[in-house]
């Protein structure tokens, strides 16, 4: 059975190494300075963690980890995902194993943008998610997008911090994001393309129809 992943923490006892992935006791050491020969300066907010496994060394300043930047776990960006929305989205993961609340509030500025992609104003989430249901917003997406408005709020409020595993509701808040702009979206970007690949003389037809079907209702408006 594989041994449960802990993530690693400043000053934590033990966690899992990120270089023999065992999990390991760790030792904690002031950062000193011998450029200016012996006996050296400590260095202020530096320090490393040594883990008593491999023995190899983890960087941290303050309660930042510098090295080794370990990769970011949480999912990459759908494809469908608007430009500007896709930087935030980025930026969310980067920060996501030194805080997570951090990338839940950067996700709920993805929403933010995503609300003004569908002809919201975003200055208010609240009030834009209400007017997107009013314009046919599925149940689905509109719990998907309260989640994220909710948690990511609550992340940089004291008083309404999220309960539960912080990292594992982040993680899966990305999730979230994703699935929203693939409703919104990726889901309309594939019936365009379906649209388009018709057979020329079947969207011709459809144009007829459409065109037809339009100077009948203006006939029936003009005689009422």
């Amino acid at each position: 059975m594989k041994a449960e992943i802990v993530g690693m923490k400043f000053r934590a006892a033990s966690f899992t190494c990120p270089f023999c992935l065992v999990n390991s006791q760790q030792g904690w050491h002031q950062a000193i300075d011998t450029s200016r020969g012996s006996p050296g300066q400590p260095v202020e907010g530096l320090l490393t963690g040594k883990c008593l496994n491999c023995q190899e060394r983890t960087v941290w300043y303050r309660d930042t980890l510098v090295f080794p930047k370990a990769e970011s776990t949480a999912p990459l960006s759908t494809d469908h995902m608007p430009d500007d929305v896709k930087v935030v989205f980025e930026e969310a993961r980067n920060v996501l194993s030194i805080s997570p609340r951090s990338a839940c509030a950067l996700l709920r500025l993805c929403i933010q943008k995503i609300c003004i992609h569908k002809g919201q104003s975003g200055e208010n989430l609240n009030k834009d998610i209400g007017n997107l249901v009013i314009d046919g917003l599925s149940p689905q997406t509109q719990k998907a997008l309260d989640v994220v408005r909710v948690i990511g709020n609550n992340s940089v409020h004291p008083k309404d911090i999220i309960e539960g595993d912080t990292d594992e509701i982040a993680r899966y808040m990305f999730e979230v994001v994703n699935s929203i702009v693939d409703d919104l979206f990726g889901r309309e970007e594939r019936l365009r393309k379906a649209y388009a690949g018709l057979p020329q003389s079947v969207l011709e037809a459809i144009e007829r129809r459409d065109r037809t079907a339009n100077i009948k209702d203006t006939v029936n408006a003009g005689g009422e």
